[in-house]
């Protein structure tokens, strides 16, 4: 089973529906210059699902429903939404966040579309059995099933599906997947992987579909992967060789061979900053943030520490996470 939902399940169980808004607010971390990059805690008692930046603003929904803002240096934290499900990831465009969300059960979900001001909001799609990943390109909304419970897997019925941002023409860009467990689009493909974690099929790799349907894809095959990003003319994803251990790769979006940037533990998260690529590294006794060059190399440790949340964002020169005690602390990165 996917350590990520697992390490999902874990969050669930963290669960105050009853806790105020109010109950924490942002530090003014001294008004020091950006260029310093000191370390901060910035939030307190954060229990973040996601966090990620914005201009000046710092995004992160918690446990409790609620997105929250606040501009950076300042300690106004705004309250963006309050949803009924658990927000567990978001994502923006120009205005709008659209955010994935889990009910309490665990095992179905919902895509929203709120203004980055909380101004407005709407329901784009409802009952999303076990929702996993998702993104955006200009026009539309992508996410993941992973399939159907089964045990302690999943049966082989994955999905990746999209929908207009404007919550029009929905449709299934593939079906019958081995627990796809990612999904990112370029406006002209979608890319997704299939972990491979169903007893009931054998497909595991990197796929792709052009975004308004059609024939899938496979970029790598009999290979389990699990997160993938774009890196312009190619595509950055990890797998999943056994439990504990795998690979960081790297492989053009035209297909042909992958090369392997570093040898890793679980890697469940990956963001490119410019010549370097981070990602959440999740091993059988620690969990770690690691930077690599995008050419490959040896990798060096970001953020060494107990984690309560595996996402992470980057700025210009700080990195942004949540620890084990749910508050939100800021990194030289």
């Amino acid at each position: 089973m996917i350590k990520r939902l697992l390490l999902l399940a874990a969050l669930l169980t963290l669960i105050l529906p009853a806790q105020a808004q109010s109950r924490r607010r942002a530090f003014d971390p001294g008004h020091q210059p950006v260029s310093a990059c000191p370390p901060a805690l910035l939030v307190s008692n954060a229990f973040a699902f996601d966090v990620d930046l914005d201009g000046g603003y710092v995004y992160f929904s918690d446990d409790s429903g609620g997105i929250y803002r606040f501009l950076k240096g300042t300690e106004n934290l705004e309250n963006v939404a309050f949803l009924p499900e658990l927000p567990v990831l978001f994502v923006f465009d120009s205005t709008y966040l659209y955010v994935l969300t889990i009910d309490f059960s665990g095992e179905t979900g919902s895509v929203w579309k709120i203004a980055k001001d909380g101004s407005t909001g709407s329901l784009l799609v409802n009952g999303i059995l076990t929702p996993f990943d998702l993104s955006i390109d200009a026009t539309s909304v992508y996410w993941v099933s992973l399939g159907t419970p089964n045990g302690d897997s999943f049966l082989a019925d994955g999905k990746v599906q999209s929908i207009g941002k404007d919550g029009t023409g929905g449709k299934t860009l593939a079906s019958n997947l081995n627990t796809p467990a990612a999904v990112i689009s370029d406006g002209t493909n979608v890319y997704f992987t299939e972990a491979g974690q169903s007893a009931a099929s054998t497909s595991a790799g990197l796929r792709s579909v052009p975004v308004g349907g059609g024939t899938v894809r496979k970029l790598t095959d009999n290979r389990p992967a699990v997160v993938v990003a774009n890196a312009g003319t190619d595509l950055i994803y990890s797998t999943l060789d056994t439990e504990s251990t795998g690979t960081l790769q790297r492989i053009p979006k035209s297909g042909g061979n992958s090369t392997t940037l570093t040898n890793t533990d679980f890697v469940v998260k990956v963001v490119i900053d410019g010549n370097q690529l981070y990602y959440f590294d999740s091993g059988t006794t620690a969990d770690v943030i690691r930077k690599v060059p995008m050419t490959g190399g040896t990798p060096s440790v970001v953020v060494d520490s107990a984690f309560n949340t595996q996402e992470f964002a980057l700025d210009d020169c700080s990195i942004y996470w949540v620890d084990g005690d749910g508050n939100l602390q800021r990194s030289p990165k």
